[in-house]
């Protein structure tokens, strides 16, 4: 896999309500981690066709972490990004690859 060159920051975003009980989310898990961000034009799906589309794709390959999911923000470059696929294949559970989509907050 070669060295990670970038820090990308992890965040979470949680669901809590002010003092109206308007819905409002606060960024409650929040780490760092070298990755490695390259990027790309289309995503494969499930089925592995291209899907080429207006939007921002990034590829990330880092080290293997369960604290990363769906839910979670992907900040690079300071942009940030949401996990639309995740790969796991690894069965020495050492790396994942995850495809993101840039996403306006």
């Amino acid at each position: 896999m070669g060295g990670f060159r970038y820090r990308v920051t992890i965040t979470e975003p949680v669901q809590a309500s002010d003092g109206v009980g308007q819905a409002t989310y606060d960024q409650n898990m929040s780490f760092t981690m070298w990755a490695n961000a390259r990027s790309v034009r289309g995503m494969l799906t499930d089925d592995g066709i291209q899907e080429m589309a207006g939007k921002r794709y990034y590829k990330f390959t880092m080290r293997h972490d369960d604290r990363i999911n769906y839910g979670c923000n992907i900040t690079f470059k300071g942009e940030t990004y949401r996990p639309e696929r995740i790969d796991r294949t690894d069965e020495r559970r050492r790396y994942i690859i995850i495809y993101a989509e840039q996403v306006d907050l």
